[in-house]
């Protein structure tokens, strides 16, 4: 079949811009790193940190998540508050942190619901994905879950869309991490409030070490 050579530089076109991104991504651009300082959201965890884990855990955030790629902690309270800890990771492969992140941190209990909800933080609201569990027969309490995602320097409600948005710029500029902050732990009915408070103040300061840390 022949091809009318009218249509020749159009088809050479379309060679050519398919050949672009094949050659970005031979320079090794197929992985962009967007944070200016991304050390200093993911330092080491220190005795505190390292003690919330097993090593059976750090060996499996290791390898889901990459050496380097997570850290730990807890967050501060009085001695009597509930115990909060967080996580923050980040992947090229986004579903490795937005896909039910609450069951890596918190094992064998599976949430009944999840829903969305908004923080204001300094005149900006952002997204708080939440995982909400039963209360337990026991006088200790429920567990919480809430964790803000960051994909392309902004806080993301729907990850999936937010993938789906920025395919055309990944064929060109290379994959993106994405960022989770994630915090958990457990408190009874009369402790919740405080809990959910101090969950939300992290979160808010977490986005703002982000945007802090990345800026470039």
């Amino acid at each position: 079949m022949e091809v009318s050579t009218r249509y020749v530089p159009h088809i050479v076109a379309l060679i050519i811009l398919a050949a672009i991104p094949t050659l970005l991504h031979s320079l090794g651009r197929f992985d962009v790193d967007d944070c200016a300082a991304p050390e200093a959201l993911l330092a080491p965890p220190g005795p505190d940190g390292a003690s919330l884990l097993s090593a059976r855990d750090r060996q499996h955030f290791d390898t889901f998540w990459g050496a380097g790629n997570w850290t730990a902690g807890a967050l501060p309270g009085a001695d009597r508050a509930p115990r909060l800890s967080y996580v923050i990771a980040r992947s090229y492969d986004p579903k490795a942190v937005y896909h039910w992140p609450e069951a890596r941190v918190i094992s064998d209990v599976r949430p009944v619901a999840r829903g969305l909800e908004e923080l204001d933080t300094q005149g900006v609201r952002i997204p708080v994905h939440r995982a909400y569990y039963e209360p337990e027969a026991t006088a200790s309490g429920s567990f919480l879950a809430a964790y803000l995602l960051v994909y392309n320097s902004r806080p993301v409600s729907n990850p999936y869309l937010a993938q789906i948005l920025s395919g055309p710029q990944q064929v060109v500029m290379g994959r993106h991490p994405m960022w989770l902050f994630i915090v958990y732990g457990k408190a009874d009915d009369l402790q919740r409030r405080e809990a959910e408070e101090r969950a939300h103040a992290w979160l808010a300061s977490a986005w703002e070490s982000h945007r802090s840390a990345c800026a470039r």
